[in-house]
């Protein structure tokens, strides 16, 4: 779930900023790429505080607004850089041809995108798949525990820990982000190389 809301939040404003001329479209780039250089850890307490007071420790959603807020600076930024490079003569020769707006994103600007949203969506997943620190402070509930919580309780509670079970745990825990890289990797590598030459 929170992967579907980085995709469709980032991609969507990005192709806001990148295409229509607003007076506050650098400035809320700007405000927006600022969240790449906050570190988590600093987040943590806040945040806590708040879902105790709102009641939503030890839910879904607790976990998802986080992940959401901190992949949406950078994903931004990468479909910003793939679709200032789109030439507007396509989006106006588009438009002329009678392809609403919306025809224009769906059906244009999105397929030409794949590699970007490949991109986002392999490396999100599999940090999201990985997250264990948001998981910890916010999770106690072993129903809404993660699979890095998960391999935490195979550790004792005076250290003591099943080499053998941990490790069958762990192998089977990194297969699902295996098989993510491995299968989307030329895709990954394009949509990177496009917005490394294109930013």
């Amino acid at each position: 779930f929170s992967l579907i809301l980085i995709m469709a939040f980032s991609s969507t404003v990005g192709y806001a900023l990148s295409k229509f001329r607003f007076k506050i479209n650098k400035k809320l780039y700007s405000f927006l790429t600022l969240g790449i250089m906050i570190p988590v850890q600093i987040t943590l307490i806040p945040l806590f505080i708040f879902y105790s007071r709102m009641g939503i420790l030890n839910t879904t959603f607790s976990l998802v607004l986080p992940q959401v807020g901190f992949a949406i600076p950078l994903s931004v930024m990468l479909f910003v850089n793939f679709y200032q490079f789109v030439p507007n003569e396509l989006i106006e020769a588009a438009t002329i041809d009678g392809c609403s707006p919306y025809g224009i994103f769906f059906k244009i600007m999105m397929p030409m995108a794949q590699n970007t949203f490949i991109t986002i969506a392999s490396m999100y997943s599999i940090l999201i798949w990985n997250d264990f620190i948001f998981a910890n402070t916010f999770i106690s509930k072993s129903a809404a525990k993660t699979v890095a919580m998960g391999l935490k309780d195979y550790v004792g509670a005076f250290g003591n820990v099943d080499w053998g079970l941990t490790f069958a745990a762990i192998a089977v825990s990194i297969l699902p982000p295996m098989i993510v890289y491995f299968a989307l990797n030329k895709h990954v590598t394009a949509g990177m190389a496009a917005g490394a030459t294109k930013g």
